[in-house]
């Protein structure tokens, strides 16, 4: 099991000096309260880590020795490439390793609860249309506090108000303000469904209040014409792989869409003559359609008729190499740009690949198109998810500003 999760040989090796019994028992944790492949994957190779550390460092507190690892070791560590380095990543993966080895922690897993969280997804999907992603941590936390009203003896029915601020009040110690924004609101949907199913007393109407988050905008977010232009540089259009690349990141460039939304793109879904392309937004479930420029349509002509492999395939964006032919997943595709970040010399923390998307943005802020055609572009259902994409150019405010009272210049 260990092994479908670990491909490092030396990681696999260091996992053989963690007690089995531990390291099973946290592997059981995650995948039960459906974190994905890839956080399970981050989460082990942190733990692997943090274990080959302690032991040549002995702590009776485990607060002092996460607060050693984080802070003193992992700034000047020198550990193999394979162990996960990320302080977050590390500090998330070692708080639930202590809380789920720790002697009184109460591992309930009654079937009944794992049929009810499964018929929330399949609620959260099919009625409320939400990504994987979104439904998949929704059902983490439902499952959470499946857990904690067992072992507090709470009966369902008769939940009330004053136990749900009592659960909220227990886990804000624990959680960031932005984790407790996610665990709020996937209660609310919860006990909604519950409310819906007459398994709770509490009305469908039930909302408890987010918390107020703070959002800083980060830099380096929106690139310029010239760094947008590094990236097509880094390409060898004269190669198969290159066309495709080249294809991809016009799609990410000229649309802004997702990357899983590039690697979905069927032949169905362009129209040659109408110039459009139907998006089905994967994280809405919603399809948009945009329009198809003259640089992207004949990239997509030039890869299909001159680059692509011959295949059955519905998907247009396919492998060059084994599996060939098969469709590429949108791994690929951030693979792609990642790649292409790192040619153009850009520094890790900032080769993020939704760079492209508040690039898009910015870019149609500044020539004047409405926020809500750019909310409709991006695939956005609020308006101000879309504020959050947008650069705004310091020269488009000196035209707005008014001069200061008492001033002649």
């Amino acid at each position: 099991m260990l092994n479908s999760y670990l491909k490092c040989p030396q990681l696999l090796s260091e996992s053989t000096k963690i007690d089995t019994d531990k390291l099973d028992k946290f592997l059981s944790y995650l995948e039960t309260n459906g974190y994905t492949y890839q956080t399970i994957q981050h989460y082990l190779a942190a733990i692997v880590h943090f274990n080959s550390w302690r032991r040549n460092h002995h702590y009776s507190d485990n607060k002092a020795e996460k607060h050693l690892y984080l802070n003193e070791h992992l700034p000047i560590c020198q550990c193999p490439r394979s162990f996960i380095k990320d302080k977050n990543l590390n500090s998330a993966s070692i708080s639930h390793w202590f809380r789920i080895n720790s002697p009184d922690y109460c591992d309930i897993n009654h079937t009944w609860n794992e049929e009810l969280v499964a018929e929330f997804d399949q609620y959260l999907q099919e009625v409320a249309g939400l990504s994987l992603a979104t439904r998949l941590y929704r059902c983490r936390y439902a499952h959470e506090f499946l857990l904690w009203t067992l072992k507090s003896k709470i009966d369902l029915p008769l939940l009330n108000y004053q136990q749900i601020v009592l659960y909220f009040q227990n886990r804000a110690e624990k959680l960031s303000l932005s984790s407790m924004s996610a665990l709020i609101g996937s209660l609310n949907s919860f006990i909604r469904f519950l409310s819906a199913k007459s398994l709770c007393s509490l009305s469908p109407d039930f909302a408890f209040p987010h918390p107020k988050l703070q959002y800083n905008f980060p830099e380096h977010k929106a690139l310029s014409n010239h760094e947008v232009n590094l990236l097509f540089q880094g390409l060898d259009q004269n190669t198969p792989v290159g066309k495709r690349d080249y294809a991809i990141l016009r799609c990410l460039v000229d649309l802004g869409i997702r990357t899983n939304e590039v690697s979905r793109i069927q032949f169905r879904d362009i129209d040659w003559r109408q110039n459009t392309l139907l998006i089905n937004a994967s994280k809405v479930k919603e399809q948009s359609l945009l329009p198809l420029s003259l640089t992207l349509k004949t990239a997509l002509v030039e890869y299909i008729l001159n680059a692509r492999p011959k295949s059955d395939s519905q998907f247009v964006f396919v492998y060059h190499k084994a599996p060939v032919g098969q469709a590429i997943k949108s791994t690929t595709v951030r693979g792609v740009v990642r790649r292409l970040f790192k040619k153009a010399g850009f520094a890790p923390e900032h080769s993020q690949v939704h760079r492209l998307r508040h690039t898009i943005a910015s870019q149609l802020v500044h020539k004047k198109v409405p926020l809500k055609v750019i909310s409709d572009v991006l695939g956005h259902q609020c308006i101000d998810t879309t504020i959050k994409y947008i650069t705004v150019y310091q020269q488009d405010l000196l035209q707005i500003a008014l001069p200061w009272p008492g001033r002649n210049d």
